[in-house]
């Protein structure tokens, strides 16, 4: 089962998104979804590449993510930096509006060889163009991320790009 949650913080500081997912697989099957181009081919992006510590991740209409790799810990932690952006916010001239940002993947094994996952999105708030957007999109990903690990396979965008 799924929960979504948001993170203690003073409302002025803004909430990041949060979500908490508990994935019938390894920390390490789950590390490996999340830090290399194969593993996010499998729930995110089938148009993924990777160069070193930086990945690109391609959609369709030209929209592209490219993230830095941060703070890793196999098979515990590891965190996303966004340093370019390409994804238009319907209604606004915003593109960009992730770069800067941060997703962080805290992983913890329990003891039925199960895997707990902590999600959170630093950054991303209500007060950003895209929120209402992109937090039904990081809830459907991670349904994803873990339909794949589960079953072995997501439902990652395939398509033009």
């Amino acid at each position: 089962m799924t929960q979504t949650k948001r993170s203690d913080q003073d409302e002025a500081t803004m909430e990041n998104y949060t979500q908490t997912l508990h994935i019938h697989t390894s920390p390490h099957r789950l590390y490996q979804a999340v830090t290399t181009a194969p593993g996010l081919k499998g729930w995110w992006s089938d148009n993924t590449v990777a160069d070193n510590d930086e990945m690109t991740v391609r959609f369709g209409g030209g929209n592209f993510q490219t993230m830095r790799l941060v703070d890793p810990t196999p098979d515990q932690h590891v965190a996303w930096e966004w340093i370019a952006q390409n994804f238009p916010v319907p209604g606004t001239a915003q593109t960009d509006e992730w770069v800067g940002t941060r997703v962080v993947f805290e992983i913890q094994a329990n003891p039925d060889d199960s895997s707990t996952l902590v999600f959170t999105h630093m950054g991303l708030t209500p007060q950003l163009a895209c929120y209402d957007l992109c937090n039904p999109g990081w809830h459907s990903s991670l349904e994803s991320l873990k339909q794949y690990l589960e079953q072995g396979a997501g439902t990652p965008y395939v398509g033009p790009v």
